[in-house]
């Protein structure tokens, strides 16, 4: 094959789950063109992927003549769909690739289905997402062995990085129902720096929800900590974060970022089933409310957590597990 096209159109955590995918496809492939396609959202992190030879970007509402124009008008071998969406359809049926893959589940949608030449079966719920995403390769004659997540960060993301010993944590997501107490946090905090003599640095988005936590954990801390919220670009905060001692992190992009770079890291499951999403290197602790932490297993049935069940002393225990002697 000459020509690939990969997509992938969800959030930072999915983008960076696929790198294993995308790196195996290279290894199969290493004189063939390989295109990625990701969303506007992720295009930060668009010069920290090596592996693949241009990437596009697709941004919502917008009319993306220039991302159409080099999928319509250059001749492609294959697309790998690992996105499955109506847009991610619409872009692999513009490429007129001779193989058009997707997962299964997307032929359940008539419509949708029309896009794609083959779909390729793999149990999304018996699947780490990545890999779930390794499987798609099956659909370019490709049989991957597991490979490791990287992300090349440019020397330029990596000026504002303290030069001395210090604690990443990352207290924002999406979702409420990922948010852990602020008082827990604060009283994190106070631990790593009074008693363990690390600064922490705080790292996170402009979003509203997001900044007034940050406020709130800032009002119960006794200790000041060093807030880079709202002041880095994600390849900055990946600087920062793999320059770091320790991560600690709900389960969101940054946790991703962490995973990336193997920097040891403790990730704060509720609702999500780690069992898809936790970080896969031995540096990593993963905690859920309400389970048995912090060396849980889990597995593909394993019911929600409460992340407020999730105590104070439960993450600083983990945290003594992995920086015994900090």
């Amino acid at each position: 094959m000459k020509s690939i096209v990969a997509i992938q159109l969800k959030r930072i955590g999915d983008l960076i789950l696929t790198l294993p995918a995308l790196e195996a496809l290279r290894k199969a492939y290493p004189a063939a063109r390989i295109t990625l396609v990701i969303d506007g959202g992720t295009a930060e992190l668009a010069p920290a992927i090596r592996c693949v030879d241009r990437v596009l970007v697709y941004k919502k509402n917008s009319l993306n003549p220039g991302t159409f124009f080099r999928l319509i008008f250059a001749r492609h071998d294959a697309v790998l769909d690992f996105t499955g969406t109506d847009r991610s359809a619409l872009l692999t049926s513009l490429t007129r690739a001779t193989r058009r893959v997707a997962f299964q589940w997307a032929e359940k949608n008539s419509l949708r289905s029309r896009s794609y030449t083959q779909f390729i079966e793999s149990p999304v719920r018996e699947k780490h997402t990545i890999d779930h995403y390794l499987d798609l390769l099956a659909g370019v004659d490709v049989t991957p062995t597991p490979a490791e997540l990287h992300l090349y960060l440019p020397d330029s993301a990596r000026s504002l990085v303290l030069d001395s010993s210090y604690i990443v944590m990352h207290a924002g997501a999406a979702r409420a129902e990922k948010y852990w107490q602020p008082e827990r946090w604060a009283a994190v905090i106070d631990h790593c720096q009074n008693e363990m003599k690390l600064p922490c640095v705080l790292i996170g988005g402009h979003s509203e929800m997001e900044q007034q936590a940050i406020r709130e954990i800032r009002e119960k801390t006794r200790s000041s900590f060093i807030d880079m919220s709202g002041k880095l670009s994600l390849l900055e905060s990946a600087a920062w974060i793999k320059n770091a001692k320790l991560f600690i992190g709900i389960d969101s992009g940054p946790s991703h970022l962490a995973a990336a770079s193997r920097t040891p890291q403790i990730t704060l499951f509720g609702p999500t089933n780690p069992f898809h999403w936790r970080a896969l290197h031995v540096g990593s602790i993963v905690l859920q409310g309400g389970k048995q932490n912090p060396l849980a297993r889990f597995d593909s049935h394993s019911t929600p957590g409460d992340l407020n069940a999730l105590s104070t002393q439960e993450v600083i225990h983990a945290i003594n597990l992995l920086l015994p002697n900090p």
